[in-house]
C-alpha cells in the first residue's frame, strides 16, 4: 500500500507529477533496504497461530528463512514487490496531488476533513490499478511456508489462475478497498503534526520560513503511520490470508452406482462439471469472504488473533514510512535543483507557498562577492 502524501516545504509549489515521481524514488529505496523484513512480515501474517503454536517475531523468522530456504528466499519476489511499490506510490502520489489541485481551484478551503476525503478517493483509484499486482506479490512472499516449494512470479501466477481464474487476483480487494483508510488516517495525522510542529519552530526561530528537517520528516512520518497501522491491523491481516491461501480442488464425485444407467451417470457428470466449482479445471472452492475470516478468526483465536504479526507490521511499515519521507524529501529537491530553470537577475521573487499553516519563503541564492 503507498503511503500517505505530505506537503513539506521543501516540495512546495512541485508539480503532481514531480511529487509522485519523487514519492516512487523514495518509496523504491526504502522497499529494498526493508525487503528481508517484508518477507518474514507477511509469512507471520499467513500463519493461522494457535495458542500451541505461536507465531516468531520477526528477526527470528528471517533467521528461520535463510537457515531452512536459504538466504536467497529472504529476497523472494523483490522484483515484482520493487515494480509494485513503484506503480503504487506514482498512482497514489499523483491522483492525491492532482486532486488537490483540483479541490483548490474549486475555491474549497484545505481542511482534515477534505484531505481525508482526497487521499481515501486516491487510494481507491490507486487499489483499482495495482490490486493485481498486489496479490501475485504477496503470493510469491509467502511461498515456502509449510514445507511448501517456493514461488516465482510466472508459477504463481499460473497458480492462482488455475485455483480461482481471473478472479484469484482480485483476492482480498474489498479489504483493500475498505484499506484506503490506512493511507487517509496516515496524511491527516501527518498533517495535523507537521502543521504543529511548522508552527512552533517558526515561533522558536523568530521567521515565517520554518521547514522540516530530514529527522523532523521521519519522526512524524513513523508517528503518523504506527497510528494508521494500529487502527486499521485487522483488515491489513485478513487481506494477507485472503492473497496468500493456497485453494484447494474439490474431491471428485462420487462414482455411479454399477446398476446405473450409463445416461444417468453421464448426466451427473455433466451436472458436475456445469456446477459453480465443479470438476475438472474449474473444481475451485469458494475463497472466504472478508467478514467471514474477520468472524472466524475472532471466534478461534479473539482479540490476539486478529493482532497476529502486528508487531512486524509496524516495524516494516513504520520505518519505511520514515525512510521514505526522508527520500522523498531530498530526491525531490535533487529533481527541483536540476530540473527547474533558475531565476533570471532582475526577476521578481516567487511569491510565499502556504505550507501547513505556514508561510514558506524561497531561499534566495547568496550574491558573489
Amino acid at each position: 500500500m503507498a503511503a500517505a502524501p505530505t506537503a513539506i516545504a521543501a516540495g512546495a509549489g512541485a508539480t503532481a507529477l514531480e511529487e509522485s515521481t519523487a514519492a516512487a524514488v523514495g518509496a523504491l529505496g526504502a522497499t529494498l533496504a526493508l525487503y528481508p523484513l517484508e518477507v518474514a512480515k507477511t509469512r507471520i501474517q499467513a500463519e493461522k497461530a494457535s495458542a500451541s503454536a505461536p507465531s516468531h517475531g520477526t528477526l527470528a523468522t528471517c533467521a528461520r528463512i535463510a537457515r531452512t530456504e536459504g538466504v536467497a528466499q529472504l529476497l523472494a519476489g523483490v522484483g515484482p514487490k520493487g515494480a509494485l511499490t513503484v506503480v503504487s506510490n506514482f498512482a497514489f502520489y499523483y491522483f492525491y496531488e492532482s486532486l488537490k489541485r483540483l479541490h483548490a481551484r474549486a475555491g474549497c478551503a484545505p481542511g482534515a476533513a477534505s484531505s481525508l476525503l482526497l487521499a481515501s478517493l486516491a487510494g481507491a483509484l490507486n487499489v483499482c490499478a495495482t490490486h493485481p499486482m498486489e496479490t501475485v506479490t504477496t503470493r510469491v512472499q509467502a511461498g515456502g511456508r509449510d514445507g511448501d516449494p517456493p514461488e516465482g512470479v510466472a508459477s504463481a501466477c499460473a497458480h492462482i489462475f488455475a485455483e480461482s481464474g481471473l478472479r484469484g487476483f482480485w483476492r482480498g480487494f474489498a479489504a483493500s478497498l475498505v484499506l484506503v483508510a490506512n493511507p487517509a488516517i496516515n496524511v491527516t495525522v501527518f498533517d495535523a503534526l507537521k502543521t504543529r510542529l511548522l508552527a512552533a519552530l517558526a515561533r522558536l526561530r523568530g521567521r515565517p520560513d520554518a521547514r522540516l528537517s530530514a529527522m523532523h520528516a521521519f519522526a512524524l512520518g513513523c508517528a503518523a503511520k504506527a497510528v494508521a497501522t494500529v487502527l486499521t491491523y485487522p483488515l491489513i491481516r485478513v487481506k494477507v490470508l485472503q492473497q496468500s491461501a493456497k485453494q484447494q480442488q474439490r474431491p471428485p464425485p462420487p462414482p455411479a452406482p454399477p446398476h446405473a444407467s450409463p445416461s444417468l451417470g453421464a448426466r451427473q457428470g455433466d451436472a458436475w462439471a456445469r456446477a459453480p466449482g465443479g470438476g475438472g479445471a474449474s473444481a475451485r472452492a469458494r475463497a472466504p469472504g472478508m467478514a467471514e475470516l474477520l468472524r472466524e478468526i475472532w471466534t478461534e483465536q479473539g482479540v490476539r488473533g486478529m493482532y497476529v504479526g502486528c508487531s512486524a507490521q509496524l516495524l516494516t511499515t513504520v520505518l519505511k514510512a520514515g525512510l521514505l519521507l526522508m527520500g522523498k524529501e531530498q530526491a525531490l529537491v535533487l529533481a527541483l535543483a536540476l530540473l527547474r530553470p533558475t531565476r533570471a537577475p532582475g526577476r521578481a521573487p516567487a511569491p510565499p507557498v502556504v505550507c501547513g499553516g505556514a508561510s514558506v519563503l524561497p531561499r534566495r541564492r547568496a550574491r558573489p562577492m
